[in-house]
């Protein structure tokens, strides 16, 4: 059964993402699901807001 992208479709769908992928924003979102600030947090004064995730 044929997909979206047709039986000759993924590699070059694959090879336009990799080709055009933001590598920083990668690695950001990388550096956000690895990251816990938790037991730092009291220590932020400025009027901030928090928006929490399930790891949050």
């Amino acid at each position: 059964m044929d997909n979206a992208f047709g039986t000759n479709g993924i590699d070059p769908a694959v090879e336009d993402v990799l080709r055009n992928m933001d590598w920083d924003m990668a690695r950001q979102v990388e550096l956000d699901l690895t990251i816990d600030i938790s037991d730092g947090i009291h220590r932020i004064r400025a009027p901030t807001l928090v928006i929490g995730f399930s790891h949050d």
